[in-house]
C-alpha cells in the first residue's frame, strides 16, 4: 500500500477555540520535523514541533522585566512541510490555531506508573499530559521584507502578503473560547488580593475520527469584573471568553511532569441567559440566533441584580 500524506483538517470542530501567540522561535533541531504513521489507516502525517518564547508586558509602576513564557506548538500536514524550510531559530512569528492537550501513559524505568484511586480503591494507570497550540496559520517576515501569512486550504498551501501587526500587538498570547461553564467559584477580595473567579469552560469539538468530545479549560478572572461575572453566571451557561493564554508546568503528587494552559479572562459574554435583561449588553442578530440554539428550553432562569457582564461585542474597545 502506497504511503500517503494526510492533510490536517484545519479548524474542524475547533471554531470555538481560537488561539494566537506572537513570539520568538526557540532552537529548531533536526528531530523536530518528522513523519508519523497511523497503523490503522496507513496514512503518514508530517509533524513539526516548535517552541515559542513570548515576553509578557511589563507591569505598570515596576522596572522588573517579566520572565518569558515558553509555548509548545505543533504544525501538521503540508503546512509543516512548507514552513520547515522557512522558519529559523530566533525568528519573530505569529502562530494561530487552537489550544489542545495530548495524554499518554506515564512510565518510570520503562514500566507503567499506577496509583490507587482514593474513592473507588481501584488501581489505575497514571497519564502524562502536555498542552499544545495546534497551528493552522503562520505569519513571518520574509527575506524580501514583506510580511507573509501561510495557511493550508483544501490540501493547498497558500502564501499571502499581509500587513504587519501593530507593535502593541506583538509579544502576546491571546485566546477566544466558547463553551459550557461549570465548577464556578468566587474567592472574595482581601487586604492582599483582588476578588478571583475560577471556572471550567467545557469546549465541545469533533475528533478526526468524527466522534464528539469535550475539552476542559480552566479560566480565571480578577477584580470587580470577576464579582459581576459571578453574579450573572450559572452552572451550565454557555459562555464566550476572550483572554490571555499562559502555559503552566508542574509536578503532580505522583511525581509526573504535567503541562496545562491557564486562561486569564479579560472579557466574558454569557450566552446562557437572555441578553436583553443586561444593561449595555449589545447583541447582533447572529448572536441572538446562536443564543437560541445553545440555551436549553427547560432551564429555569433566576432573575439577578442589575449588574451585567462586560459584553463581548466591546472587544474592539479593549
Amino acid at each position: 500500500m502506497d504511503t500517503q500524506i494526510k492533510t490536517h483538517p484545519n479548524g474542524i470542530g475547533n471554531k470555538n477555540n481560537q488561539a494566537s501567540i506572537t513570539g520568538h522561535l526557540g532552537n529548531i533541531e533536526s528531530g523536530d520535523f518528522r513523519y508519523t504513521s497511523n497503523e490503522q489507516t496507513g496514512l503518514t502525517t508530517a509533524v513539526l514541533n516548535l517552541n515559542v518564547a513570548v515576553n509578557p508586558p511589563r507591569l505598570e509602576g515596576t522596572t522588573r522585566v517579566p520572565k518569558a513564557q515558553w509555548f509548545d506548538a505543533v504544525i501538521l500536514g503540508k503546512l509543516a512541510e512548507q514552513v520547515v524550510e522557512i522558519l529559523q531559530t530566533g525568528m519573530l512569528v505569529t502562530l494561530s490555531g487552537h489550544a489542545t492537550y495530548r495524554s499518554w501513559p506515564a512510565l518510570k524505568d520503562g514500566e507503567p506508573i499506577t496509583y490507587t484511586d482514593e474513592k473507588s480503591g481501584e488501581t489505575k494507570q497514571a497519564y502524562q499530559t502536555a498542552a499544545n497550540l495546534v497551528v493552522d496559520r503562520v505569519c513571518y517576515t520574509a527575506a524580501d521584507g514583506l510580511y507573509y501569512q501561510v495557511t493550508e486550504k483544501f490540501g493547498e498551501v497558500i502564501f499571502t502578503a499581509v500587513a504587519r501587526p501593530d507593535k502593541a500587538d506583538s509579544q502576546k498570547a491571546n485566546i477566544v473560547l466558547r463553551g459550557t461553564a461549570t465548577d464556578i467559584q468566587l474567592t472574595p477580595a482581601s487586604e492582599t488580593s483582588d476578588a478571583r473567579l475560577n471556572f471550567v469552560l467545557n469546549e465541545s469539538y469533533i475528533r478526526w475520527s468524527g466522534a464528539a468530545a469535550v475539552r476542559r479549560h480552566r479560566v480565571t478572572m480578577w477584580g470587580d469584573p470577576a464579582v459581576l461575572a459571578h453574579a450573572e453566571m450559572q452552572e451550565g451557561d454557555q459562555v464566550t471568553v476572550l483572554g490571555a493564554l499562559s502555559p503552566n508546568s508542574y509536578t503532580d503528587r505522583l511525581g509526573i511532569y504535567q503541562q496545562t494552559f491557564n486562561i486569564t479572562a479579560r472579557v466574558l459574554d454569557n450566552y446562557g441567559q437572555k441578553q436583553a435583561a443586561k444593561p449595555g449588553a449589545l447583541q447582533s442578530e447572529q448572536q441572538r440566533a446562536d443564543s437560541a440554539l445553545v440555551m436549553p428550553a427547560s432551564k429555569a432562569s433566576t432573575p439577578k441584580a442589575a449588574t451585567a457582564l462586560v459584553p463581548f461585542t466591546n472587544l474592539a474597545n479593549q
